[in-house]
């Protein structure tokens, strides 16, 4: 019996980045400019301390940058197995649950992030064991591959990475899912109005629309998202983002539903002041895709933020009310999710509010720990154990 399965695609060759040569010379040319002129200031007697101390920094740098040109192994190599690179070893693609682009002012990184819970990277060099370490961020273990190593742009080695494994998580390089972006329109941010539409139900996908285009655009990356689910289908909802607040009027001119969107997404910014304000909006909402946007509020530390949530569910949140159900079953589909919350709850109490409030028991965000307990248990006993 012939078989119709289309035949598997062969692997990739190995691609090779290797340091950039140019990049290296230009180095080398500062730091031997850096030494001139420390010579030249040691000679007319100023500052012979500091200067020599300049001239023995980057006289070594003059020297060990053309070396690691030479006896340094490939920044960056990907084969059919994973990748390895000369800061984080040797990762396997199957240890790696996303990769994207990451950018902070005139800073570009790849970023690499593990599956949830494990250990990443799982085997870093000796050199990066360091970087390794200091990169995780929560529970998610996170990589960086910085874009000033590579001899190509951020862009295209993303690119690659993506066409050796395919089946990375991740937003799309440009343009919103099935339509590529304008040909003068800057990658990030397409892939940023990517980012914004996967953290709600694709059924609101035209909400989510109108509302970005009233958002003004920003040149950072939304914060690494975190997934949940929202009645049993997987949402990513950005960690923060940091756009603008758009005009009053133009705010006005959305419908009841995408001034929700709007309050949502806001409420994930990087202005704890700009998040309680729109908190506000919407934090008496039942609908299901609302509230993983109050409970992810919960686990913060913004004090008034706690008593703003805990006011809302103290007389809502019982037995039998549509924001008990709603809560409820939003805490059984995700116990993981409530687990970490708890104790980022208590984490920050002891960091932040302990003098306040010695008793963990009359903190806010305690008291709300309880009302959400109480409308899990109300939905199914696995939100609770977990917590």
């Amino acid at each position: 019996m012939v078989s119709n399965a289309p035949a598997a695609l062969p692997p990739l060759p190995p691609t090779v980045y290797r340091t950039s040569r140019a990049k290296t010379v230009r180095l080398v040319a500062g730091c031997l400019a850096f030494v001139a002129a420390g010579v030249l200031l040691v000679v007319t007697g100023e500052s012979v301390g500091l200067n020599a101390i300049c001239i023995l920094f980057f006289g070594l740098g003059a020297v060990v940058l053309p070396i690691s040109l030479i006896l340094w192994g490939p920044e960056l190599v990907l084969d059919a197995d994973g990748l390895e690179c000369r800061q984080l070893g040797r990762i396997h693609w199957a240890e790696i649950r996303s990769a994207e682009v990451w950018e902070i002012g005139h800073q570009r990184w790849i970023e690499l992030t593990g599956h949830y819970g494990a250990t990443f990277p799982p085997r870093p060099s000796r050199y990066g064991t360091w970087m390794a370490r200091h990169s995780r961020r929560g529970d998610v273990g996170t990589a960086r591959i910085r874009a000033a190593v590579l001899p190509v742009d951020v862009w295209t080695a993303l690119d690659c990475i993506r066409r050796h494994h395919p089946g990375l998580m991740g937003p799309p390089l440009v343009g919103r899912p099935g339509q590529p972006a304008p040909a003068d329109e800057d990658p990030l941010l397409a892939t940023s109005r990517t980012e914004l539409l996967a953290a709600f139900p694709p059924e609101l996908a035209e909400d989510v629309h109108a509302v970005v285009t009233v958002m003004p655009h920003t040149r950072h990356r939304a914060g690494n998202p975190f997934g949940v689910l929202v009645s049993g289908r997987p949402v990513a909802i950005p960690a923060r983002i940091h756009h603008d607040e758009p005009p009053a009027e133009a705010v006005q001119a959305l419908t009841p539903r995408q001034r929700k969107v709007l309050h949502c997404l806001y409420s994930r910014h990087g202005d704890g002041w700009i998040r309680q304000r729109h908190l506000e909006q919407f934090v008496d909402a039942t609908d299901p895709w609302v509230v993983p946007f109050v409970v992810q509020l919960a686990g913060e530390y913004v004090l008034p933020i706690l008593v703003t949530i805990h006011r809302s569910l103290a007389d809502r949140v019982a037995p039998g009310t549509e924001a008990g159900l709603a809560h409820g079953r939003f805490l059984a589909d995700n116990p993981a999710f409530f687990a970490l919350t708890a104790a980022r709850v208590r984490s920050y109490w002891n960091c932040y509010h302990r003098d306040a409030y010695p008793d963990f028991g009359d903190y806010p965000g305690c008291a709300v720990l309880d009302l959400l307990r109480a409308a899990a248990e109300l939905a199914g006993p696995s939100a609770v154990t977990q917590s």
